[in-house]
């Protein structure tokens, strides 16, 4: 299945049910790049989710 349009070298792209299923282990961590305006309508609610805009100039 493909998830994304676009490819990243070295970025392997999963679905959010798979990422959810690999947050049930304690060693993993989930980083979101998504704007802050993205994110004040819809966030993550994890423990190990970590907010990091990326910002592009």
């Amino acid at each position: 299945m493909r998830i994304q349009e676009f490819h990243i070298e070295g970025v392997r792209h999963i679905s959010p049910e798979e990422a959810f299923t690999l947050l049930d282990n304690p060693d993993t961590i989930l980083i979101d790049v998504r704007e802050s305006y993205e994110t004040d309508i819809d966030w993550i609610d994890h423990d190990r989710v970590e907010y990091h805009p990326c910002r592009f100039s």
